[in-house]
């Protein structure tokens, strides 16, 4: 995971601690894919990344850890 997009296949991670306040952005970290069903378009998946300010106002960063997601793509 990277905190810009360069080529358009980066991969980016958005944290927002609180309702309302500003998003934080991966800096770096990992997105892995654990399977992809292509017949119900099911993909399940790890991440993990650290996250800090987008518009860098904030000092405060953030360590997301052992996230995981499960979407489908019709």
């Amino acid at each position: 995971m990277t905190s810009n997009i360069l080529t358009g296949n980066e991969k980016i991670g958005i944290y927002g601690p609180e309702l309302g306040s500003t998003g934080f952005r991966s800096t770096s970290g990992t997105l892995t894919i654990l399977s992809y069903d292509r017949t119900t378009g099911e993909i399940e998946g790890t991440f993990e990344f650290e996250a800090e300010d987008i518009f860098g106002q904030n000092p405060d960063q953030y360590s997301i850890t052992n996230g995981r997601f499960l979407v489908r793509i019709p």
